[in-house]
């Protein structure tokens, strides 16, 4: 019997059955399994060259997997069955052995086989949050222990400051935990580690939805505000001889303000970046999503700039530390 999509497409297909019955002439053991309920799932049944037992391979569900798809993974199968593998026992081993893997085991395989090869610049904060937020709590867990409500209780302690060293609330942290946990799981079910992803589905912590919502700020500096902190920055700067405040850090909060670009990517400024005194660029090893962003400066952030060059303009960094020359602030 030939399979094709005019029929699979049959919204009340019977091809199949709750067992496999038959397979397609051009790729013989490919099955489309059709349940009672409607789903479809593609299998290849074979038979493991040792012992000549059946075998029965899930190759993935219809339609997120096309019949030409699906003829293309028994393909590669058949390929794989043909040198003497057995693919399906592959799997089920794969799936005893990571039953005894823990939390601490493969969080320690993601961040060596991922993230620190896939996206190094988040490297440090995901090992951060993995060794404060997930390991003290499920580090000798193993990993197929860990379910939805598990991921829901780490988000709601997380929210309410149970996990924070000041016990305050927090309502950013949650979201940023949840990310990681879900591509953390992701990783390892890719690699048949874990059957699926328990944070697939779980709900951030109510009063961070609500944050979220709301554009993720609690509040913005109103104009009075900004008058108010722009005075006191010049009365620390003139009472510099006490030390209360640097030129240059007070130019560094000025700049933050007059740019709205983020503090680590200010404090990383160099000379060389500002182009005819207009235009700043941010180099793309610099910005936190590693790509190139040219700020214009307005006539207030120039003045800043001109008259930090009275103190660092022999320097490779605008804002160069007081106390270390050489080095940025």
């Amino acid at each position: 019997m030939t399979l094709t999509d005019r029929q699979i497409a049959r919204p009340r297909s019977r091809l199949g059955s709750t067992r496999p019955t038959s397979g397609t002439d051009q790729m013989r053991g490919l099955v489309l399994r059709v349940y009672k309920r409607g789903a479809r799932t593609w299998m290849l049944h074979y038979r493991r060259q040792e012992d000549n037992r059946r075998r029965f391979l899930k190759l993935g569900a219809y339609p997120g997997v096309s019949l030409k798809q699906a003829r293309q993974l028994a393909e590669v199968e058949v390929g794989r069955i043909a040198a003497g593998d057995d693919p399906q026992g592959d799997r089920v081993e794969r799936r005893t052995a990571s039953s005894a893997a823990t939390v601490a085991e493969l969080a320690e395989q993601y961040l060596a086989g991922y993230s620190k090869l896939k996206r190094p610049k988040g490297y440090a904060m995901d090992r951060w949050q993995l060794d404060a937020y997930v390991l003290p709590r499920w580090g000798e867990r193993p990993v197929d222990q860990v379910t939805k409500g598990d991921v829901h209780e780490l988000l709601e302690d997380l929210a309410e400051g149970k996990l924070a060293a000041r016990g305050k609330p927090t309502k950013v942290a949650p979201r940023n935990l949840k990310a990681l946990l879900s591509k953390l799981f992701d990783w390892a079910a890719d690699r048949g580690i874990l059957a699926g992803n328990p944070a697939a589905g779980v709900k951030l912590p109510d009063r961070v939805r609500e944050h979220l919502k709301r554009g993720g700020k609690d509040r913005v500096l109103s104009d009075e505000e900004i008058g108010v902190l722009w005075t006191e920055l010049e009365e620390l700067e003139a009472d510099a001889r006490r030390r209360k405040l640097a030129p240059v850090s007070a130019a560094a909060f000025r700049l933050i303000l007059l740019t709205a670009q983020r503090p680590g990517e200010v404090f990383s400024m160099r000379w060389r970046d500002i182009e005819d005194g207009a235009c700043w660029v941010v180099p793309a090893e610099v910005a936190k999503n590693g790509e190139a962003n040219r700020v214009y400066l307005s006539p207030q952030a120039r003045a800043v700039l001109d008259d930090l060059r009275l103190h660092t303009g022999g320097s490779e960094w605008v804002l160069e530390s007081p106390r270390k020359p050489g080095t940025r602030t």
